[in-house]
């Protein structure tokens, strides 16, 4: 049965109400404290069911979590990559799958603050203290490496054309907007990162395509991309490999890797998950599913402002 994800009210529209701004890391911890109170409650029986974690990211966004890691330049509160970590912590305690979904959304918020006042940052971030989600779809299966895409932007006037396969794409369930890690097409391997609508023409979300371990409410299933039409100004070109752009910076692994928590002890964490062992089925072993967010080596962090320098 396919997961119903409709269940979000559009950005500006009359149902929508503007979450607040927590201008502080104390006013985002007790925010995310409120959260946890709420979403705590259920989260074993929707990990047992599949639940789909809808109402609980709206719970998120409607506390004003989802806006912390905004720059002051686009009118957030700018809160250091510390409190983010806190945020996802807690809310990763209360309900794993939640955490993990959100982590996505984090990651590109961070990354896309290299543009600095360059689109589509401001359009991203004015939805984003409106109470959009950013969503993932960047890993494929058969590459060689993570920037090894088969994905590819073709551009075609003033307008782009997206066409791919992607899968174990975290935090596309409830997005209003995922960035999707695409090679462009005739440019000899140059990479940028496209930012689509779930429910625009062309877009598939396949998200119940999906089998884990664990955190199944991650959703983490496959999105497809067929001659979807992109705006120019949605297309992030990441400029050539052999240029140390900020835009490349910005949107490079390393500087993923550099903004995402992770315990440094190499156990695994709250936003880790576990897929059976094909090779030993029915032997209750399990290894660790590497995604875009948790494929590397990684640690605790303070501060994310050196990513983009």
């Amino acid at each position: 049965m396919a997961l119903d994800i409709t269940d979000r009210d559009p950005i500006g529209s009359d149902k929508a109400t503007s979450p607040p701004l927590l201008g502080t890391p104390e006013e985002a911890l007790a925010a995310a404290d409120r959260v946890v109170t709420d979403i705590v409650q259920g989260s074993a029986e929707r990990e047992r069911t599949g639940a789909v974690l809808i109402p609980q990211l709206h719970v998120a966004a409607e506390a004003g979590l989802l806006g912390i890691a905004v720059p002051a330049e686009h009118g957030g509160p700018g809160l250091p990559a510390s409190t983010v970590v806190e945020v996802l912590r807690r809310l990763s305690r209360a309900d794993g799958a939640v955490g993990q979904l959100l982590l996505s959304h984090f990651v590109i918020t961070q990354a896309i603050a290299g543009l600095g006042t360059q689109v589509p940052a401001p359009r991203i971030y004015a939805e984003v203290l409106a109470g959009a989600q950013l969503g993932n779809a960047t890993a494929e299966r058969g590459t060689k490496h993570a920037l090894d895409r088969r994905t590819t932007v073709t551009q075609q006037g003033d307008q782009w054309l997206l066409n791919g396969t992607k899968y174990y794409a975290t935090g596309a369930l409830g997005a209003a907007w995922i960035a999707v890690a695409a090679v462009i097409e005739r440019r000899d391997g140059d990479t940028a990162t496209v930012f689509v609508r779930p429910d625009q023409p062309g877009v598939t979300l396949d998200l119940d395509k999906w089998s884990a371990f664990g955190q199944r409410g991650t959703a983490s299933g496959e999105v497809r991309l067929e001659n979807v039409v992109v705006d120019a100004e949605l297309v992030i070109d990441e400029a050539p490999r052999r240029t140390r752009s900020p835009v490349r910076r910005a949107f490079s692994v390393r500087s993923i890797r550099r903004c995402t928590p992770r315990s440094t002890s190499g156990s695994p964490g709250p936003h880790s998950k576990t897929a059976p062992n094909s090779s030993a089925p029915g032997r209750g072993r399990g290894r660790r599913h590497s995604t875009p967010e948790s494929s590397a080596p990684m640690r605790n962090r303070t501060s994310c402002a050196g990513s983009v320098s």
